[in-house]
């Protein structure tokens, strides 16, 4: 296993979950995200980075966001084998659409326990609510 830093074990199976993620669930990801205020977004970020510094955890941080960019490589309609179709493409559109809310919720789990709360849900909170309407369905 990877080493994620303390938080390596939620960090983990938050992965394990974001490989069966299906086009539903990455369209209402990305639609949360988006409702997001930015400016708030780009704010927890550098409490996130500067957290993440002061607790040695850059490299966890950078590696929780390197599986993430690695699972989107696999939705990649140039790696797809035979020929590429319309639907294809859509697919993968829509599954790159998450890449966004997908680093900031593995990024907040990295750093779990050094930010507020508050930051944590500017972060985390699309990946919560998706996850939270799977359980009730």
């Amino acid at each position: 296993m990877a080493d994620f830093g303390p938080n390596s074990t939620a960090v983990a199976r938050f992965l394990d979950r974001v490989r069966s993620l299906e086009e539903g669930d990455a369209l209402a990801l990305s639609a949360a995200w988006k409702a997001i205020d930015d400016r708030a977004r780009r704010r927890t970020w550098q409490t996130v980075k500067e957290a993440a510094r002061r607790a040695g955890r850059t490299a966890a941080l950078e590696e929780a966001q390197a599986a993430i960019a690695s699972w989107s490589n696999s939705w990649s309609p140039l790696t797809a084998p035979g020929p590429l179709e319309a639907q294809d493409d859509l697919r993968a559109d829509v599954m790159r659409g998450a890449i966004p809310p997908l680093v900031d919720a593995v990024s907040a789990i990295v750093v779990d326990g050094l930010i507020d709360p508050e930051d944590a849900e500017a972060l985390s909170g699309p990946w919560r609510a998706v996850e939270e309407g799977n359980r009730r369905t």
